[in-house]
């Protein structure tokens, strides 16, 4: 075989694997398939717009996951909330900014008092309530591991 044959064959493996691996990098990675759907702890409320006073009475208690796979409602095992509180503060030029500080806390089935003591504290309209990373079990079903639920957003209102 001379030079240019191998040269060829060289170039032709080259792009082929270069044609594979750019087909492969596009392909779409598949949604994320949640377990469950969340809910406070009144069972009914998922996300949404809430007043503070409910809001403040539906954080203390558990929180609650309906199971896709047969619609029962399970209590969860862990989850975290970060609660965005809007404030109004000035830069170094003296120019007044509306900044968003957060708090987070992993929690079990509910928030434990420090952090229920600080949003009774700090709670107010505007403020946001991020429920994530829910992880609950379905003991019907037996699970060996925990499953996760979709999060829920919830916006404070009057």
């Amino acid at each position: 075989m001379n030079r240019y044959t191998i040269l060829f064959k060289s170039l032709l493996t080259v792009l082929f694997i270069s044609a594979a691996w750019i087909i492969g990098a596009q392909t779409k990675k598949p949604v994320h398939q949640w377990e469950g759907t969340t809910y406070l702890s009144d069972q009914q409320t998922t996300q949404g717009e809430v007043s503070v006073k409910k809001f403040l009475e539906l954080i203390a208690g558990p929180i609650y996951v309906k199971d896709n796979r047969d619609n029962k409602i399970c209590p969860v095992n862990s989850f975290s909330i970060t609660f965005g509180e809007r404030g109004l503060y000035e830069d170094e030029a003296g120019k007044p900014m509306i900044v968003t500080d957060y708090i987070t806390r992993r929690c079990t089935d509910k928030v434990d008092t420090g952090m229920l003591k600080e949003l009774r504290f700090r709670a107010k309209p505007g403020d946001t309530a991020y429920i994530e990373y829910v992880m609950f079990r379905n003991e019907h079903f037996k699970d060996k591991f925990s499953k996760e639920a979709q999060p829920i957003k919830i916006i404070l209102t009057q």
